[in-house]
């Protein structure tokens, strides 16, 4: 079973793009290039957004993470009784949003200045 029907093969022919375009380089297309304040503030409203903007997609994942361990924090402190595991991962997550909007603005401030 290792096979791929010549059906679902030629549909994913047919909606991939043309070599020469990234799937990455598409998705935050329809904003200008390395603008600064832009990649600030969208990490700003999204961790990791201005890192996806500026094109460095595992950091910007990582930036993302955080968010990720609020349901378990959930369900921790569900399981103790306490708010501790949610107001760590929510203060954590707030440090994270700080450094990723500082980190956005200068990757994208030294990515200008080289265009």
């Amino acid at each position: 079973m290792d096979t791929v029907p010549p059906v679902l093969q030629a549909a994913v022919q047919q909606a991939s793009l043309p070599s020469s375009v990234s799937s990455r380089s598409v998705q935050l297309s329809f904003l200008p290039p390395h603008q600064p304040q832009i990649a600030m503030w969208l990490s700003i409203a999204v961790n990791g957004a201005g890192q996806f903007y500026n094109g460095e997609w595992n950091k910007g994942w990582l930036m993302l993470a955080p968010w990720g361990l609020y349901p378990l924090a959930w369900g921790g402190d569900a399981l103790l009784q306490t708010g501790y595991f949610r107001t760590g991962v929510f203060l954590l997550g707030l440090g994270v949003k700080v450094y990723s909007a500082w980190d956005a603005y200068q990757v994208a401030a030294s990515s200008e200045q080289h265009d």
